[in-house]
């Protein structure tokens, strides 16, 4: 069993695989993804590696709700990483601090990994589509590209940022995109700022892991909605090697009101709530109260099968 690492805006989440992001849906939680390496070796990722050094250790660990940190040491140093979606955008960033030289791995891949993108510097656009994906970064040292999806960076500090758009002739992505300012580290601090003013009480037993559940459960809603998706992830099997590999980013009734329970005894009252509005939303008054087991996590019944 491998033990990933879980960032969400309540609009969309990622998944961590050490210092890799390796699961990405953009720009909701039931889209498909850009990052889909947990599915496919060949899937996509956005990995930030040292260069040309042997890693030592890796720790990763909750430094607020739904904000990971990463430290990666080797003999030489260290790269300590910081990762977050911004609230309301279809965007990660990495603040990173290394006293050594690292790589930076940026290989999207399109609707979970069939398509590969059609690259225009550092924008790589879905070949099939109008959306498109960009890393961006703001870095004190220096920075060189070594391929298609390979950039070396000098030890330093900075951001790091893979930037989504649905239309590649809007955002940053525009003829005007250059004269925008995106402010990433304004961004990323009032995340920070947000998620800090997210309470979560200590417990005697199990802490550390009371609150990974707190902070997943948190993650898991679609704020729009108040929906909570049961998994944030599709097509991992129950069994290695079976065929039971459903998606799980729907709205389950019977999930839902679990967490709803579990978010209500931990203090979450209005979150606990919204879910529950969001389901009394979906009964049936002309037949059973739910129709379907689960919904989208928009509120509409689900799609067939595929």
């Amino acid at each position: 069993m491998k033990t990933l690492g879980f960032i969400s805006n309540q609009i969309t989440s990622a998944l961590i695989d050490l210092s890799s992001i390796v699961w990405f849906p953009v720009p909701k939680f039931d889209s498909p993804s850009v990052f889909t390496r947990l599915l496919d070796e060949d899937g996509g990722e956005f990995s930030i590696l040292p260069e040309g050094q042997e890693i030592i250790a890796v720790k990763q660990e909750y430094v607020y709700p739904l904000v990971i940190m990463t430290v990666i040491r080797t003999k030489q140093g260290e790269i300590n990483i910081t990762d977050l979606i911004p609230l309301g955008e279809t965007v990660i960033i990495r603040k990173v601090e290394s006293e050594i030289p690292f790589k930076v791995v940026f290989r999207p891949r399109f609707y979970y990994s069939l398509y590969k993108p059609i690259i225009g510097g550092s924008k790589f656009v879905n070949p099939r589509g109008r959306d498109c994906i960009a890393f961006l970064y703001d870095f004190s040292g220096k920075v060189k590209r070594s391929g298609n999806y390979v950039w070396n960076f000098s030890n330093g500090k900075g951001y790091l940022i893979a930037n989504y758009a649905s239309d590649v002739k809007h955002g940053v992505f525009s003829e005007r995109g250059s004269t925008l300012n995106a402010m990433y580290e304004r961004s990323f601090e009032n995340t920070i700022n947000y998620w800090k003013s997210t309470d979560v009480k200590d417990v005697k037993s199990f802490n550390d892991l009371y609150k990974a559940s707190i902070y997943t459960m948190l993650g898991s809603i679609y704020a729009p909605s108040g929906g909570v998706v049961a998994a944030p992830t599709t097509s991992l099997p129950e069994v290695e090697g079976g065929k039971r590999n459903w998606d799980y980013r729907f709205a389950w009734i019977r999930d839902s009101s679990i967490i709803a329970e579990a978010l209500l005894e931990a203090g979450f009252i209005v979150e606990a709530r919204r879910i529950i509005n969001f389901l009394l939303s979906l009964i049936n008054f002309s037949s059973k109260p739910f129709y379907y087991p689960l919904y989208t996590i928009e509120g509409t019944i689900p799609p067939p099968e595929r």
